[in-house]
């Protein structure tokens, strides 16, 4: 265990998980006290953290990636947001750490990030991309529009933001159905030169709407962001 926590020590940074809550059904709240600040963080980034050694068959099962929910210079803490659906390794970590653990990780890193340019704001995707959706939209101006799409199967899954008084739009679907999205982006009237789209979750789901925008709604690629969380038949998206 020495050797171990001496590589890791050296590849990665580390910070102590000070607390951990379940805040929906199928997600964790982690804390994380850092040891040093972040560099040109721009919201909306990934940590890539080291998920652990037990049960792992493959090397992709030791990095999950996990966008920052929210970061606090001042105080050196950061908040994610662990999904764990898949009950893949990353569900077994995040249910099997505890307060007082050190966490090992590399980042902020990505350029799923906050474009202070838009007129205009959508968000869409599942309950795996609330956090940075969050993080980046409190980083808008309140006099700004912004319009939200976020859905799942049960209620007991949506979270509300524990760092803003911002109110998405929750919407219950059974599964990544872009017909029902895009039924309802139908009514939004769009400027492809100034209305700046994120979507995150599923890969197909995002690809999909990605392909909406760019196609149908003719937005400008440079205001087309997208986040894909997660695979049905894919480990290491979590």
């Amino acid at each position: 265990m020495k050797i171990l926590n001496s590589i890791m020590s050296k590849a990665f940074q580390n910070a102590l998980l000070i607390r951990k809550e379940k805040i929906a059904k199928n997600t964790f709240h982690l804390k994380l006290k850092l040891t040093n600040s972040f560099e040109n963080y721009s919201a909306g980034q990934q940590l890539r953290i080291f998920v652990g050694l037990e049960n792992v068959l493959a090397i992709n099962d030791l990095i999950r990636t996990y966008s920052v929910w929210h970061y606090d210079a001042n105080k050196l803490e950061v908040d994610i947001a662990v999904c764990t659906f898949s009950n893949g390794q990353g569900a077994k970590w995040a249910s099997e750490i505890n307060v007082g653990d050190t966490i090992y990780f590399s980042g902020p890193k990505g350029k799923f990030v906050f474009n202070p340019e838009g007129k205009q704001y959508v968000f869409i995707g599942d309950i795996s991309a609330l956090a940075p959706f969050y993080e980046i939209a409190k980083q808008i101006d309140p006099n700004k529009q912004i319009w939200s799409y976020i859905y799942s199967r049960n209620q007991d899954d949506f979270f509300k933001d524990k760092f803003s008084e911002l109110d998405f739009n929750f919407n219950s679907q059974n599964d990544n159905s872009t017909k029902l999205v895009i039924a309802n982006l139908d009514i939004l009237e769009l400027d492809k030169q100034s209305t700046i789209i994120y979507i995150a979750g599923e890969a197909n789901f995002c690809k999909e709407l990605f392909a909406y925008f760019r196609n149908e709604k003719k937005i400008f690629i440079k205001n087309l962001y997208t986040k894909p969380f997660w695979h049905p038949n894919k480990k290491g998206l979590e």
